[in-house]
């Protein structure tokens, strides 16, 4: 990497995330869960314009803060309701994390090429590669953590009185965030990672005895905490559901737990990397405990995450642990000599051909075994050549940093070729949006017709209505409700769920009496009722 600037670097970070998180991000369409449930709030603020407190179908939603729903939306209202401005938000925040470990391990003196490296393995772990490209949260909470404790770090490592002012607003606006976007655990975990870090180097290195460092992270949090406030007293105002949005903010909410272990494995195909700077950094911490700050700063921001259940933002700190190990490795050996060997270089020259033909190997069995293969055809043809090509092309060149941009093109079409093509398939059948595509073509074919719930309360379903109809439907809990729509003179349309599935897997409720075609979608069943109910009409 000596031979070019770090803009260059740079540049080429940017491009190769921006290419596996951005490309192809409508070709996959959403999946059901908390996808479904988000994209419907976004969907919501859309139609109905009351971006106070989200709703989905009319219900307001306080168990969770607005912010990433506020975005959704905002999006939505830009692009339309399709997937790529469903997931564009987590891409986004994806995208900020990877350059966030980059820029900070560039801040904490790690070297180019290990900042480079880690950063570009976080882009590349599947586990976090998965979450940038699906309408989900977690990546937003990595990149605000990340960027709040960097400038926190920035803060403390500022001579001047207005440098350290200007880094405290900035930690403190992603403290706000992180409270707007979490609730209770962004905000532990914006002020537990840097105080963690503070009791750490005080008791060790005897660094930090300042109050004014602790004094920064309160500060910070009480700023927060007034823009939640802020947040609060508009759900105040809804009435009884206020209690519960209060008490959601404030409360612990149960979120995904993953050990050290298994966000090591999850960290694929990088794990090593992650344990190889576990251990150098405990080596380095073990030999000089004094300057063993940044170390401690960087188990911080990958343990904290962890204890609060939030795993995802923990690859955030994985990331910097592979800078770490790369870092220290180098400062250990001779690296050019060591690239030099020739075994080394044997074993590197198989591996790389056999990584290198995996890309079309991969995009070709994706192709063959989708079910979506005529739709997915044009973005083999854009992926082909775009990866494959490039790879081969850097590959034959005898410069090592060709070799690198052969595995970064390499890396990118295999990942592309699983999201665009193999995942799809896990979702062909038993498809929302088969169920809706076909309520909306019924409900233009017939006139004067609505379309109805019974006993549908999953949030997914009802999510899953606004963002492919763009409208509230109606929910009927009541056997009495079903008999009101003997006294109405239009068609209705009914989908028919339970309280734990969704939907009924047999069908229809045994009473309703159905009175026209039935449209079978896998379990899911569309029945066209004409105003009858079972002895009525």
């Amino acid at each position: 990497m000596r031979g070019n600037p770090v803009s260059y670097w740079v540049a080429v970070l940017v491009f190769f995330t921006a290419v596996i998180y951005f490309l192809g991000l409508d070709a996959r369409y959403l999946s059901g869960g908390v996808e479904m449930r988000n994209a419907g709030i976004a969907a919501e603020l859309t139609i109905s314009h009351q971006w106070a407190v989200p709703r989905l179908n009319g219900d307001y939603c306080t168990d969770a803060p607005p912010l990433f729903h506020w975005i959704g939306g905002a999006v939505m209202r830009t692009l339309g309701r399709n997937p790529f401005a469903a997931k564009l938000p987590a891409a986004l925040f994806g995208f900020c994390a990877v350059l966030g470990v980059f820029a900070f391990g560039r801040r904490l003196k790690f070297s180019l090429a290990a900042s480079f490296i880690g950063a570009a393995a976080l882009a590349a772990s599947f586990r976090f590669f998965e979450a940038s490209r699906a309408c989900d949260s977690t990546t937003m909470s990595a990149a605000l953590a990340l960027w709040a404790l960097y400038g926190f770090y920035s803060m403390v490592q500022a001579e001047r009185l207005r440098y350290r002012m200007r880094w405290f607003l900035f930690y403190a606006a992603m403290m706000s965030l992180l409270g707007l976007g979490f609730g209770l655990n962004g905000l532990l975990l914006g002020a537990g990672i840097p105080l963690v870090w503070l009791l750490v180097c005080n008791l060790v290195c005897g660094k930090y005895r300042k109050p004014v460092w602790y004094g920064a992270i309160g500060g910070g949090l009480f700023l927060a905490l007034l823009m939640a406030l802020a947040w609060l007293l508009s759900v105040a105002q809804i009435g009884d559901d206020a209690v519960a949005g209060w008490r959601g903010f404030f409360s612990l909410r149960h979120v995904e737990t993953l050990n050290v272990r298994g966000i090591i494995g999850f960290f694929s195909p990088w794990g090593v990397l992650v344990l190889l700077g576990l251990i150098f950094g405990l080596q380095a911490i073990n030999r000089n405990p004094g300057a063993g700050e940044r170390y401690f700063l960087v188990l911080a921001l990958f343990l904290v995450p962890l204890i609060l259940g939030m795993p995802v933002t923990a690859y955030a700190g994985a990331g910097l642990l592979v800078a770490t190990g790369i870092g220290l490795f180098m400062e250990q050996i001779d690296v050019r000599q060591f690239a030099a060997s020739r075994p080394l270089r044997i074993t590197g020259k198989i591996l790389g051909w056999l990584v290198i033909l995996c890309v079309p190997g991969v995009m070709l069995a994706a192709i063959i075994t989708s079910p979506y293969a005529v739709g997915l055809f044009e973005w083999f043809i854009l992926l082909g050549p775009l990866c494959f090509v490039t790879a081969i092309v850097c590959w034959l060149r005898k410069s090592p940093r060709s070799h690198g941009i052969a595995m970064l093109a390499a890396v990118a079409g295999i990942l592309l070729a699983f999201d665009t093509c193999v995942t799809p398939f896990a979702n062909s059948r038993d498809s929302l949006r088969d169920v809706f595509r076909s309520a909306e073509a019924n409900l233009r074919t017939v006139k004067n017709s609505e379309l109805y719930f019974y006993r549908v309360f999953s949030d997914e379903v009802r999510g899953a209505a606004l963002y492919y109809l763009g409208r509230r439907v109606p929910i009927l809990d009541r056997e009495e409700e079903l008999k009101g729509l003997e006294r109405m003179q239009a068609q209705a349309f009914i989908l028919s769920g339970n309280k734990e599935s969704g939907f009924e897997g047999i069908g229809m409720p045994r009473k309703l009496r159905m009175d026209g075609a039935v449209v079978e979608l896998g379990l899911y069943q569309l029945a066209k009722v004409k105003y009858n109910y079972a002895g009525g009409l």
